[in-house]
């Protein structure tokens, strides 16, 4: 990206953080944020981003007013919108920080169904302390301390990295303490 200059990052890359902030807009604004967007994307976007089933449930569909930061709706459906918004700029690089941590094992699944089938070839750097994210990764990078200890898969870093192997000890016993396990 060293030759690229801001307007070009600003179009290239699309980022959704943990926190998504949504406007008091409808949820087509807040998809089209401002850019001059194809419906039949937006509605693409939205469904890529498991909005669909909750759209068809809103009287207004994508005209549904939200309230102020996105009241009205749940944090994963204010998340699923940030998904949208993100997708629908198009990026070659898609930032994800932690952008799935309100949706549920179901959501999640279809969430990444739909990107891969609707964004090839998009870069994705999602940052995450969810296994069942990680595990999608075609390369695991593990930061301990700000510092790369790990690269690989799953299955390699779970045989080859100590701090990923105990990473995941950590969340099972999290999630089995949480009742969350089988």
């Amino acid at each position: 990206i060293e030759g690229w200059d801001w307007p070009q990052i600003r179009s290239r890359i699309g980022y959704v953080p943990q926190e998504s902030l949504l406007f008091s807009e409808t949820i087509n604004d807040n998809v089209t944020f401002g850019r001059t967007v194809d419906p039949a994307l937006v509605r693409t976007c939205l469904d890529t981003a498991q909005m669909g089933d909750d759209l068809a449930r809103m009287e207004g569909g994508t005209a549904t007013q939200l309230g102020r930061g996105g009241t009205l709706v749940s944090g994963g459906q204010k998340q699923r919108i940030a998904i949208a918004r993100s997708l629908a700029g198009r990026p070659e690089v898609l930032l994800l920080d932690d952008c799935t941590s309100s949706l549920d094992a179901h959501n999640e699944d279809r969430l990444w169904d739909g990107i891969r089938r609707e964004c090839p070839g998009v870069t994705i750097f999602c940052v995450s302390h969810r296994p069942t994210t990680i595990r999608r990764a075609d390369v695991i990078l593990v930061l301990d301390a700000g510092r790369l200890v790990g690269s690989g898969t799953h299955d390699h870093l779970s045989r080859t990295c100590r701090e990923y192997a105990e990473f995941l000890m950590a969340e099972e016993r999290r999630e089995h303490s949480c009742g969350f396990g089988t």
